[in-house]
């Protein structure tokens, strides 16, 4: 990140795993930036199924 370059993606998928999963995140949350990689959007839909978080609105 220092020299301006993307975190990895399974730093930045973890972070918004445990962000979601927190209790004011229940009922819902809102995503901007992200996922910026289709690798990070795989990451992200399989941590929806694991979860049973449901997307609602796009």
């Amino acid at each position: 990140m220092n020299q301006g370059q993307l975190a990895p993606a399974t730093l930045v998928v973890r972070i918004i795993k445990n962000r979601l999963l927190r209790d004011d995140a229940q009922n819902g949350f809102i995503l901007d930036g992200f996922p910026r990689s289709p690798e990070q959007a795989q990451m992200f839909e399989d941590i929806m199924s694991e979860t049973g978080i449901v997307i609602q609105h796009v």
